[in-house]
């Protein structure tokens, strides 16, 4: 199974939630802290493990693979110039440049 970021993480609980592998946060909790959740082949017991691009998930029997589904491209356009990665930046606006 995948799961396609929106943004540049996801939260371990929240990833169970999203694919309704649990029914709330509480059970997410209790089976991740029952260590019944493994990240990267290991068990995980924190709850918001941040899980990012390339990692793995393995619980209740699936395996679920982390992918990029918003684009390094996507990223750093929706974020201040000031904060986008150097790859990503553009030459400043005229509204963005300052005055001096």
């Amino acid at each position: 199974m995948e799961f396609k970021l929106k943004t540049e993480f996801v939260e371990l609980d929240n990833l169970l939630k999203a694919l309704d592998l649990v029914a709330n946060g509480a059970e997410a909790k209790q089976k991740i802290q029952a260590s019944l959740v493994k990240v990267n082949g290991e068990i995980e017991l924190r709850v918001r493990r941040k899980l990012r691009q390339g990692d793995s998930v393995e619980f209740s029997g699936q395996l679920i693979d982390i992918k990029d589904g918003i684009g390094r491209a996507q990223l750093g356009s929706t974020l201040p110039r000031t904060l986008r990665p150097r790859s990503l930046r553009s030459a400043p606006r005229n509204d963005e440049q300052k005055s001096a």
